[in-house]
């Protein structure tokens, strides 16, 4: 199984979804929206190529759904790299 690694853009969206939820739903909604995006991720760790592609302005990326958020990545050697996990009614492109 490959390991994923989170740029610091992609830390950055993980500690604002939980603070976000948090501050809406309370901290134990928050434990659980960031484990289902931790679960995602190993998912694709598992199956990295059966997501769908996203040709954007800064190049391809995979793309997979959890809940409410996308989660960007493209797939290494050894690493899945993730860019960024931003809400899906978000702009990405300008973002990404």
């Amino acid at each position: 199984m490959m390991q994923f690694r989170l740029r610091d853009a992609a830390r950055r969206d993980l500690a604002e979804i939980w603070l976000t939820t948090a501050e809406r739903w309370g901290i134990d909604q928050a434990d659980d929206y960031v484990r289902a995006l931790e679960d995602c991720l190993l998912r694709i760790c598992d199956f990295p190529a059966s997501y769908p592609n996203y040709e954007g302005c800064h190049g391809t990326f995979r793309k997979a759904l959890s809940g409410e958020h996308l989660i960007f990545y493209r797939v290494g050697q050894q690493v899945i790299d993730v860019a960024r996990i931003l809400h899906n009614r978000m702009d990405v492109e300008d973002i990404l």
